[in-house]
Formats: structure tokens, C-alpha cells, sequence
């Protein structure tokens, strides 16, 4: 029997690469791109230095994954490149406080997978050297060792790392890496800084920067496909995927996680779980408590106390929201925040979308509202996604048999009774609040067909007059006048439909 594959949530490079390449969406021609820019860096004077920004979670360590493997397998084709390319993967938490903190990362990296190069000795032989003195002693070592190779610098969280270094030391790399053309990078970043962007900078103007988007419906549909091709027990979550009723509770999911991957990864196993939901919940809400809230606190920290209210706000709000319903939540006039919208914008806490004259506003990272919420709760309350997301993917009855067999200590039971009172409260459905408000917000040229079968998988799941309405609209502006006219003669045959829709 074949063994499900192991995908990681978390740490992606501990997941083979063959199956990062089965799950890959969106960015295939991405990944192409940049292994054809770094191997002209490994055989060519003309170096290139990719920076990929994007917040937690949207698959930064995906991608570097992918491009290191894709080199490799081509140094194994290509006898140039093979001899040309030495790999310098830092670890993503270390931290170098100077250039030569930096040097010496790099060339132990390198002493580490290629010992006969990069002799071990040479670190020992610097000790005790004033740092002027041991980086001018590592840095002619480094290009001694290297033989005009070109060292492919790996760095995830570029951010951090030039955030402990000094302007001086920063002045110092940029100026080893210009007067000694031996290295190509490619970093990743959380958010756009000060140290890449502002002209006074020393590396103002050096990467090749690409923002990382987040997926689209289909993307994430597609993504959830091809975890469920690698999965011998997933059989049925690809065919139901395919469903009206699949194809409405991921468009559900996707306003919720706000198309984050690592979120959807995770929304794929609970997909399948039942009783020992515990293997996934818990680390997850360890992930969150550990990693995420300490960094979202410091983010938080440097804004005015009004930002921060704004960003509290749209965290207990699941879809985007117009600046009034903002300003009536926060007892103030939109003249007053509109400003302070702006400046979030600006620095990528918000997500902002167009809806005819009125401007929506949603939080640009959905981890954000998991960490705030964590905050918030004192006796471990069952996070609000995960309870959101039960309610999206499933209905009453199937929350009641997952729930009947849970262990009553489990965590997974505190999740499945959470889910089951919230229907038992009468509290509206998220799944079909979240759809009516993607009709509602459809723009009057959307008439595409992804658009199209969108708004269909809504109206079946919703089955209400007005899904039914908007979806024959669709059909009007497509000029498709026979299923118009079915999807109206079904509204004209509801009994729930009122005399003006009717009309």
C-alpha cells in the first residue's frame, strides 16, 4: 500500500520536492524565470539578484525550494553549470550582526556541502583577528575557494538580516559583492522595506524584486486537486471539488483564508480528518501562538493607536467592508480615517478592492486576524477559522457524527461542539453570508465564464431568488437568451420568491 506523502505546513523545505512540484499552482512560469536568470548569473559576468516579498504563509519557501531543486536537476544535465554552481542556503533564523558575521555564515554553509573546497580550517584560522583584519582574511579566502565559481546566496527573511546589520556593515556587503562579482541571490522578504526601496540606501535598487500573489478561487480549487491526486484515501475530495455544492465551499474558504496557501494546505487535511483532528489542530494553534502572534505584535507596534483600532476591527470581520462601515465601528467620521487607510495601504497591512464608487477594505494577511485573536482569548477557546471553516465545509449532520466520534477531552471535540452551537444559537450560516455578499459585490461586466460558474455553484448551494436572479443576469449579458429564460422560469416557480422578483 502506498504511503500518503508527507506535505508540511510549516517547513516546506522538509517536503521532497517532487511533491512541491505536484501541488505547485500560479507560479510554475515564476520559478522557470527565475532558474533561466540564475543560471545565466552562474555562467555569465551578468549576476542577478531575485528578492520575492509576500506575507506569511503565501509560499516564499515553496517557490526557493523549487528553484534550488530545478537548478540542481539542470547542473546534473549541464556540465557547465554543474562546475560553475556553488549553493549557499542559509539558515532562515540565523542572524548576522555584521558583514563579517555574514561571510562567516556563508562560507561555513559552504564548508558544510562542499568540505573539499571550503576547508573547515580557514574559519579557525581567523579567530582571535581583530573583525577589519578577519573579514579582509575570509573574504580573499572566499575567492581563493570559489575558483571564479559563482556561489548562489540563499536568504529567507532578507528583512530581519538587514535589520541587524548597521548601515556601515550593509555599506561594507554591497561593496564586496560590487568589486567581486561572485554571487547571485535569491532571498525572500515579508513585506517591502526601507533597506531595498529607499534611495539613500545601500542596496537601493540591487534586487529584482516580485511580490507574491495570493491564489485566485480557481487556484486554490486547483491547489486542493492536486493534493488530493497525491493522496490515495483523497479519491472523493477530488470528485466532490468538482461539485456545486465543492466548487461554492471553496469560493467560501477562499474569502476566508483570503487565499493564503499555507492556509489552504491546512484546510486540505481537515477536509479528511474526523477523530484525530488533534494531530492537526494542535500544532496549528502552537504555529499561531508561537510564530505568528510575537511577529504580528511587533508589526502592530509601530502603528498610531487609530491604525491599530482599524486593524482590530476588520480581524473580527470575515469579508471586506466599505470605510463607513468602518469609521460607524470605530464612533468616528470617514474624513478622519481615511487618511490613516491610506497609510495602511501603503504599507501592505490592507487589502483594498473597487466596488463601483465605494472602496472595500480587508486585512492583507489573514494570519494577522489568527494572531489577534489568540490575544484576545484566555481559556483557549477554539480559534474562530477553524470553527468558521467546519461551518463552511460541512452541514449539521455531518458536524454531529464527526463530533459523536471524538474523544470528549480532545481538541477536536472543542472544535466540533463550537461549530455545533453556533448552528444550535441560530447564528448565521458563514458559508452563505459570505456568498451572498460575493453576489452582491459582483461588478456589472462580470460575465466571464469563471465568473459564470462562480455564480451558478452560489445559486445551487444558495437555491434563494436573488442568486438565482443575478446568475440569469449573467446569462442576459452573455446574450445566452435560453438559459436565461430557464433560470427565470425557476424563479417564477419559488415559492419564497416576492412579487417584485417575480416581475
Amino acid at each position: 500500500m502506498r504511503d500518503n506523502p508527507f506535505i508540511s505546513q510549516y517547513s516546506p523545505q522538509w517536503t521532497k520536492p517532487e511533491y512541491l512540484e505536484a501541488i505547485l499552482v500560479q507560479r510554475d512560469g515564476l520559478i522557470r524565470e527565475s532558474v533561466d536568470l540564475i543560471r545565466e548569473s552562474v555562467l555569465t559576468d551578468n549576476k542577478h539578484h531575485l528578492l520575492f516579498v509576500g506575507p506569511r504563509g503565501i509560499g516564499k519557501t515553496h517557490l526557493v525550494k523549487l528553484i534550488y531543486h530545478r537548478l540542481s536537476q539542470r547542473a546534473e544535465e549541464d556540465p557547465a553549470l554543474k562546475e560553475n554552481l556553488r549553493f549557499a542556503w542559509l539558515n532562515e533564523d540565523e542572524i548576522a550582526t555584521s558583514f563579517l558575521r555574514l561571510l562567516l555564515n556563508i562560507y561555513r554553509t559552504l564548508s558544510e556541502r562542499y568540505p573539499e573546497e571550503f576547508p573547515a580550517g580557514t574559519l579557525t584560522g581567523i579567530i582571535g583577528q581583530d573583525p577589519t583584519t578577519a573579514r579582509e582574511i575570509l573574504g580573499q579566502a572566499l575567492l581563493r575557494d570559489l575558483r571564479q565559481r559563482t556561489v548562489v546566496l540563499m536568504v529567507e527573511n532578507l528583512d530581519a538580516l538587514f535589520k541587524a546589520m548597521p548601515e556601515p556593515e550593509l555599506k561594507n556587503w554591497r561593496a564586496f559583492v560590487q568589486n567581486h562579482p561572485v554571487f547571485a541571490t535569491v532571498a525572500t522578504a515579508q513585506m517591502l522595506f526601507d533597506g531595498v526601496s529607499d534611495r539613500d540606501e545601500p542596496f537601493f535598487g540591487f534586487f529584482d524584486t516580485r511580490h507574491l500573489e495570493s491564489l485566485s478561487v480557481d487556484e486554490a480549487r486547483h491547489l486542493l486537486e492536486n493534493i488530493a491526486r497525491l493522496h490515495p484515501d483523497r479519491t472523493g475530495l477530488r470528485a466532490y471539488l468538482q461539485t456545486p455544492q465543492g466548487r461554492s465551499r471553496v469560493s467560501a474558504i477562499h474569502e476566508l483564508s483570503g487565499g493564503n496557501p499555507r492556509l489552504f494546505v491546512i484546510f486540505s487535511e481537515l477536509f479528511t480528518q474526523e477523530q484525530d483532528m488533534d494531530g492537526l489542530v494542535r500544532p496549528f494553534e502552537e504555529m499561531v501562538d508561537r510564530q505568528l502572534t510575537s511577529f504580528y505584535q511587533e508589526r502592530l507596534r509601530w502603528l498610531s493607536p487609530q491604525q491599530r483600532e482599524i486593524i482590530q476591527l476588520l480581524s473580527r470581520t470575515g469579508h471586506p467592508v466599505p470605510v463607513k462601515h468602518i469609521a460607524d465601528g470605530l464612533f468616528t467620521t470617514h474624513n478622519s480615517i481615511t487618511g490613516q487607510l491610506k497609510q495602511l495601504r501603503e504599507m501592505r497591512y490592507l487589502n483594498f478592492r473597487q466596488n463601483g464608487r465605494e472602496v472595500l477594505y480587508e486585512l492583507a494577511e489573514p494570519l494577522m486576524r489568527l494572531a489577534l485573536q489568540v490575544k484576545e482569548t484566555h481559556d483557549r477557546r477554539p480559534l474562530a477559522l477553524i470553527v468558521d471553516f467546519l461551518r463552511i465545509a460541512f452541514e449539521r449532520e455531518e458536524i454531529e457524527r464527526r463530533l459523536a466520534a471524538c474523544d470528549p477531552a480532545s481538541r477536536s471535540h472543542a472544535y466540533y461542539t463550537s461549530a455545533k452551537a453556533a448552528i444550535d444559537l441560530g447564528l448565521p450560516n458563514p458559508r452563505h453570508e459570505i456568498l451572498r455578499y460575493q453576489l452582491e459585490n459582483l461588478g456589472p461586466d462580470q460575465c466571464n465564464d469563471e465568473t459564470l460558474a462562480s455564480v451558478r455553484s452560489a445559486a445551487e448551494d444558495l437555491d434563494e431568488p436573488t442568486a438565482w436572479l443575478k446568475l440569469g443576469g449573467i446569462y442576459i449579458d452573455r446574450r445566452e437568451w435560453d438559459e436565461a429564460l430557464k433560470i427565470f422560469t425557476k424563479v417564477i416557480g419559488m415559492t419564497n420568491a416576492t412579487p417584485a422578483q417575480i416581475a
